[in-house]
């Protein structure tokens, strides 16, 4: 199927050219078209590397749109056109222009198509959602996973792409036929739905099971899903040492989640002894990753001087970064420093 798979998919080429002067990094497509889509989207524009090349982001996005729906956007060139004024840029589809657009400043990061490159990418993905529903009625294990995803996490007809619904049940049929062959990522998504009671009954012991399959095939997820069962005993006995070989394994990995859950354990001494330096070292690594409750935990540590030496100003930086993302335990902590005048000048207009 891969090859054909590929092929049927980038028959279309997409073209973007820039004018010269242009700091652009990511494509970002029109909302009309995106719909549930517009969360992956944005999951790959913050994990792209740092001072990445525009070609590298855009790369990056369709990677991540294929393993998490199915979909392959048309391969997209960039070309820097001389004969454009600086901050434009102009997006063509087989050499016929789509969409052209000023920047309205020269900081801004994003490319707003206008709704003609929508448009002509909802035409080229209409087949190809029957295409691979046909596969995956032939017994194509990737191809089943696909159907299990759009069935589980959107509705297509929203995005005109046909009346393919929600529907759990369905999901968990797809997911199934996937994951006894193999498929590591449906093995997860299958887990998640007996952990959720979503299409199936709520079964922990099966949601350990498919959890168990999938992390031995290298799942993040799935490995941390597990140190989750094992934290709270569900489907399996309570165990707080195997929580922290889970976390561990995901948090050396790079998992912000992880490395917050880490220094969670280390701050309260479960499965571990309790140290609250390492508590400090992995609330650090997850807050650098924008993580809102490692932010606020982090700033816990400052303000109570565990770990840290005590210091009300970084607790209130963490508190605030916390608090931007709408958590709301930060909120309320920063609260408390401005009516206290903690780390800030005492303010009970702002603490209220």
């Amino acid at each position: 199927m891969n090859e054909t798979y590929k092929e049927t998919f980038e028959r279309d080429g997409l073209k973007l050219e820039l004018g010269l002067g242009r700091k652009l990094i990511p494509l970002v497509l029109n909302p009309a078209f995106l719909g549930p889509m517009r969360q992956i989207l944005q999951k790959s524009m913050r994990q792209r590397p740092q001072n990445s090349a525009i070609h590298q982001s855009l790369r990056a996005m369709r990677q991540t749109i294929f393993s998490e729906t199915g979909f392959v956007l048309p391969p997209i060139t960039i070309k820097d056109n001389q004969t454009l004024d600086p901050h434009t840029y102009e997006i063509l589809l087989n050499g016929v222009k789509l969409a052209e657009a000023t920047v309205l400043n020269k900081d801004h990061e994003s490319i707003l198509p206008q709704d003609a490159i929508a448009e002509q990418l909802r035409k080229v993905m209409i087949d190809r959602i029957a295409e691979v529903y046909d596969w995956a009625e032939q017994g194509n294990a990737k191809a089943q996973y696909y159907v299990g995803s759009w069935h589980e996490n959107f509705t297509t007809e929203e995005l005109g792409l046909g009346d393919l619904q929600q529907n759990y049940k369905k999901a968990f049929e797809w997911f199934t036929k996937a994951a006894e062959q193999g498929v590591a990522d449906a093995q997860y998504r299958l887990g998640g739905l007996y952990h959720y009671g979503q299409g199936v009954e709520q079964d922990y012991k099966k949601a350990f099971e498919w959890f168990t399959k999938a992390a031995e095939q290298g799942v993040v997820h799935a490995q941390y899903a597990i140190g989750v069962l094992y934290k709270y005993g569900y489907g399996v006995k309570q165990d707080y040492k195997k929580t922290f070989e889970w976390f561990t394994k995901v948090a050396e990995q790079g998992d912000a989640g992880a490395q917050d859950s880490l220094g969670y354990l280390y701050q309260n001494g479960q499965g571990v002894e309790q140290d609250y330096k390492q508590a400090f070292e992995w609330y650090t690594k997850a807050a650098e990753q924008e993580e809102a409750s490692a932010q606020f935990n982090l700033g816990y540590l400052y303000q109570n001087g565990q770990g840290v030496e005590q210091d009300y100003k970084k607790a209130f930086e963490w508190f605030t970064k916390a608090a931007e993302q709408g958590y709301a335990s930060a909120q309320d902590s920063l609260g408390n420093l401005y009516e206290n005048g903690q780390g800030v000048e005492q303010d009970y207009k702002k603490a209220f």
